[in-house]
């Protein structure tokens, strides 16, 4: 749907199904959305988790080590996501939000082309839903530093 959804946003009967997650995103991404006024959320319906994975080469051990460094070297930590607009996207502008970091934002066509590239040290960090970058997990070439729910995240 994304930006055209707001000639959407009344067609569908309620109850219909019809929603996208993509009207719950785009309200992070854009500040004047006109059709928001006339939807509204009726219920939760999936949650998931989101892993933070380092490339090895990056001299944190940690969360906050991660975060320290970040914040010494701005922009100069490439953060991969499968796309602007992405779950892997907010995920990392939520992480420099909540932690004050400036990390540069470097959008891929997908999960695995990003993950490639966070192996090859091309970037230095990916957020990324579970069980989707699990691969790199085994390989023991890319370390996890965190994982955490929205629940968690924003204290809801």
């Amino acid at each position: 749907m994304g930006a055209g959804a707001h000639r959407y946003a009344g067609d569908f009967p309620s109850g219909t199904g019809k929603a996208r997650k993509t009207q719950a995103i785009n309200t992070t991404l854009y500040e004047k959305l006109n059709f928001i006024r006339d939807i509204a959320p009726v219920a939760g319906i999936i949650s998931t988790a989101n892993v933070m994975i380092v490339n090895p080469s990056v001299p944190a051990k940690t969360v906050p080590d991660f975060i320290a460094c970040a914040k010494a070297n701005p922009r100069k930590v490439n953060m991969a996501s499968g796309g602007t607009g992405t779950p892997s996207h907010i995920a990392g502008e939520l992480f420099k939000m909540m932690t004050g970091i400036d990390m540069l934002h470097v959008p891929y066509r997908g999960g695995a082309p990003a993950l490639t590239d966070l192996m090859g040290g091309q970037v230095q960090v990916y957020f990324g839903l579970l069980p989707h970058p699990s691969k790199p997990f085994s390989t023991n070439r890319a370390f996890s530093r965190a994982s955490w729910t929205c629940k968690a995240a924003c204290g809801k």
